[in-house]
């Protein structure tokens, strides 16, 4: 269990984290009392001013989260390396954001990236896309807060029980909550890049500290892992599956095509990430950090599932560890943490706990940010109350969508105890992201669409990915790559399925 070093280092780095979100609050106080549009640039956009690369960090440590944390080790444990062939698409898709996307924000101003939607079809369809954004973020930061309070529960409460679950949380929650109100945007990307450092460096330490206790230098274990098979027969080492298999959620069709997709939808029409782009001070600089948090965010995810490969070897070869062989191998999910929590040394287990909490509230703060400028801007919430009405509404917003995130995480206790976490996350946005991408596409590419065809397009989006989940309308189920294909297609097709016009509607 803990002791009370692990616990001051768990301390120290919650108290770093509070720290720097009310510093960045304090220094930029002055910015948040002037008039409202400059009090909405600066909590929401932080004027222009924050460095290409600590965008880069702030969007990598946002787009891990602690699903990664513990869902990258479940992947390589349980299975192969696979996963890891997602950040294929990744790459391209972040490619993709930084040559079409980025360019456009900046061109028209924007401050949510809805409002680009807005200078194209009007208003309606603007709030319509906002909306769509804040139901899928509330499922899918939901799942992630809840994908939080599991290490969370296990360190303070020794178990998994769904009070337990509940009380942690709530928790998080508030955390997340308090200095994201303090400092708005500036403090997201400052607190993030804190984070991320405190979670490298515990992924690191892990690492070390399983290649020391593994009793086999490292051409042995990299002979190991080649023999070691999966419970299908295959490789663990496979990365790459070429078999068009509509089942498969990492086949590399389903990654060239889907996640390639997906990516381009998370990083260009979520708000979530792409808010973070729009904080630097111009298109180049912001296009060079979201090619470098794609590329950033590769190696960080290979990271996390070296400690997988590393765990599996911990309990299941016996050729390697003889005598010392973990007796008990844990699930998946409890893999990670019951080795943190069980076999590290005294403040090395806090250290390593601060870095997956880091990566807990490094997703939610963003997450509770970017739910607030969608609720401020586009629905106009505060307007016309100048910047202390803004700057209290932004904070209202703030803690409104807190508690809707606990209530859906909450809800996930119950419903969702033994997904795969990977796979709850990235399957939950799907529903937005193939409406969004859709109408993002045809308003950046096109001439075409109007009001009413993009709103239909939103709906679209979502209807035909609940109907590829369903096995009595599609028989075997469709990965969620697939669905994320065909959707966001449908979506397209739908909105460019009439020429432009309409009130509001013009081309940019």
């Amino acid at each position: 269990m803990l002791t009370w070093v692990d616990w001051s280092v768990l301390a120290l780095s919650a108290l770093l984290v509070i720290g720097i979100g009310a510093g960045v609050g304090w220094r930029r106080r002055r910015a948040l009392r002037g008039d409202q549009a400059q009090a909405e640039n600066e909590f929401f956009r932080a004027s222009g001013r924050m460095p290409w690369w600590a965008v880069t960090a702030s969007v990598v440590a946002t787009s891990l989260s602690a699903v990664t944390f513990i869902g990258g080790p479940q992947k390589a444990y349980e299975g192969d390396l696979t996963y890891l062939s997602a950040t294929v698409g990744m790459v391209i898709g972040v490619l993709i954001v930084g040559i079409v996307f980025v360019p456009a924000y900046y061109r028209l101003g924007v401050t949510t990236v809805y409002e680009a939607l807005g200078s194209r079809y009007g208003i309606v369809t603007q709030r319509a896309a906002s909306g769509a954004f804040l139901i899928g973020r509330v499922m899918a930061s939901g799942a992630r807060l809840f994908a939080a309070s599991i290490p969370f529960a296990l360190v303070v409460f020794g178990d998994l029980r769904p009070g337990h679950l509940q009380v942690s949380i709530l928790a998080v929650a508030c955390i997340a909550c308090a200095y994201t109100a303090m400092g708005g945007i500036a403090a997201v990307v400052w607190t993030d890049l804190a984070q991320l450092l405190i979670l490298l460096g515990a992924a690191a330490v892990a690492i070390a500290l399983l290649l020391r206790e593994i009793p086999a230098d490292t051409p042995t274990i990299a002979q190991a892992l080649r023999t070691a098979t999966t419970a299908d027969g295959t490789s663990k080492l496979t990365v790459f599956d070429w078999r068009w298999d509509l089942e498969s959620n990492f086949a590399m069709p389903t990654v060239l095509l889907g996640w390639t997709l997906f990516n381009a939808a998370a990083f260009g029409t979520d708000q979530d990430l792409a808010q973070r782009l729009l904080t630097c001070r111009n298109a180049s600089r912001a296009r060079l950090a979201i090619i470098g948090a794609g590329l950033v965010g590769a190696v960080v995810t290979g990271v996390f599932m070296l400690l997988g490969l590393l765990l599996y070897l911990r309990h299941h070869d016996a050729s390697i560890m003889g005598a010392a062989l973990a007796p008990e191998a844990p699930e998946g999910r409890k893999v990670f943490l019951e080795y943190a929590l069980g076999t590290l040394p005294t403040g090395v287990k806090g250290l390593l706990l601060a870095g997956l909490f880091a990566a807990a509230l490094s997703s939610l703060d963003s997450a509770l940010n970017a739910m607030a400028s969608a609720t401020v801007r586009d629905f106009g919430i505060g307007e016309g109350g100048g910047a202390r009405k803004v700057a209290r509404a932004s904070r209202l917003a703030v803690l409104s969508w807190a508690v809707a995130l606990t209530a859906f995480a909450s809800g996930c206790v119950w419903w969702a105890p033994r997904n795969d976490l990977i796979d709850l996350a990235l399957g939950v946005m799907i529903y937005a992201y193939s409406g969004l991408l859709g109408v993002f596409a045809a308003a950046l590419l096109t001439r075409r669409g109007a009001p009413e065809s993009a709103i239909a397009a939103l709906v679209v989006g979502f209807v035909v990915t609940w109907a590829l989940g369903q096995p009595w309308i599609v028989g075997e189920p469709i990965a969620g790559g697939w669905r994320m294909c065909f959707a966001s297609s449908a979506a397209f097709l739908t909105c460019v399925c009439v020429p432009s016009f309409g009130s509001g509607a013009r081309h940019e």
